[in-house]
């Protein structure tokens, strides 16, 4: 039997990422109080500062 994948929603990813980019705790500061992998937290950081695909 598999473990199901714990899934997270958008405004979750988007808080954590935002805590990340503001850079007035660590990594795993915003970690632990999130009880999610330090990994993660540096994730969602750079994808949320990646540019946005636009349709053309």
């Amino acid at each position: 039997m598999g473990r199901n994948r714990k899934t997270y929603s958008e405004s979750f990813k988007k808080q954590v990422a935002i805590e990340a980019m503001d850079e007035k705790r660590t990594v795993a500061e915003i970690a632990a109080s999130n009880n999610i992998a330090p990994g993660m937290v540096s994730h969602k950081r750079i994808v949320q500062q990646r540019p946005q695909k636009t349709r053309s």
